[in-house]
């Protein structure tokens, strides 16, 4: 259930994390640019990942195109559109050329989870988290849906998984939940479901990453990553989600400023979420696969936690890994 953030380029930079690789079984990493130099070390970084995991792992990194791109020309990688740029040009030609550029150069890699595309609909555009970095199609839920359908279906056409996000809508936010809270309550508008509404119904998405907005119409007390409301009631039961669901970094300020690592789990799994995505991207704040796993068992020994949510998403992953992984 664990996908964990490293530091280091190269194996012999981190052996602490490599040897609890092996030894804990997570489920897999996610890579940033601090992993990146070139393409070819990070062929071989993927390689030795996989060679020292017990199980096949999910390689997960961002590669939405435009500014967040972590396969970009800083460390050797062709220069890829924003989502906003293709949603302009609005071709489907267009966008399945540039779909097919950002999968190829993955699998190329290794990399088989690309935690994309985003649905959110870019209704700020001055929003620090969204707008301001050109990674929404468009503000018209149709649009959006159409480009992320294409996007879904050329990442699987690679064998890689997609993800969309992020669930149940961070365009409005004018806060960034990187660093702080981000309520969209007041400017939340339910047209921002539609997208993902219309790829569950077909089945295009392989999981759905949910933000950490509070989104007051649904949950009072908790944001959107620890919302039993949001995700068991509204995406699973109400619009029919029964694959993985993914929590954004818990390590970001709008959790971690909050809430202490035991209760950001047991509220996230409680919740319903099946990933849980530590991207130790901050020197100050880093957790290792040890240390989640031992707040998690001890959470299931005490009885906050049942065993049966860790055994349901442990199938899950399990049948997500299998439609491209032999396990």
């Amino acid at each position: 259930m664990l996908i964990v953030g490293f530091s280091g380029s190269v194996p012999d930079s981190n052996p602490a994390f490599l040897e609890s690789l092996n030894k804990y079984n997570p489920g897999g990493v996610v890579l940033y640019n601090r992993n990146i130099s070139s393409p070819t070390q990070l062929h071989n970084l993927i390689s030795y990942l996989q060679d020292h995991s017990s199980t096949p792992l999910f390689i997960a990194t961002d590669q939405e195109g435009g500014q967040v791109a972590r396969l970009n020309p800083q460390n050797g990688f062709p220069e890829i559109a924003s989502a906003r740029a293709i949603g302009n040009i609005n071709r489907i030609s267009e966008t399945s050329l540039w779909a097919e550029t950002i999968a190829r150069n993955l699998a190329e890699q290794g990399i088989n989870l690309n935690l994309a595309p985003v649905l959110d609909l870019d209704l700020e555009f001055s929003s620090p988290a969204i707008g301001k970095f050109h990674r929404s199609f468009s503000h018209l839920p149709q649009i959006v849906t159409e480009h992320a359908r294409i996007f879904c279906q050329t990442m699987n056409r690679y064998k890689i998984y997609n993800c969309l996000k992020h669930f149940p809508g961070h365009g409005s936010a004018t806060t960034d939940t990187h660093s702080s809270t981000a309520d969209v309550t007041a400017s939340w508008n339910p047209a921002e479901l539609e997208p993902y509404q219309k790829l569950i119904s077909e089945n295009a998405a392989d999981m759905i990453m949910v933000s950490h907005v509070i989104n007051r119409n649904y949950d009072k007390l908790y944001p959107a990553s620890l919302s039993s409301a949001i995700i068991s009631d509204l995406l699973r039961d109400r619009m029919g989600w029964q694959g993985i669901v993914i929590t954004d970094d818990l390590q970001m300020n709008a959790i971690s400023k909050y809430y202490s690592l035991a209760e950001s789990l047991r509220l996230a799994i409680l919740a319903g979420n099946d990933l849980l995505l530590f991207g130790n991207t901050r020197s100050s704040n880093q957790v290792t696969i040890s240390q989640l796993l031992g707040i998690i068992n001890q959470l299931v020994l005490s009885g906050e936690i049942p065993q049966s949510l860790i055994e349901r998403s442990n199938q899950r992953i399990r049948q997500l890994k299998a439609k491209f992984i032999d396990i």
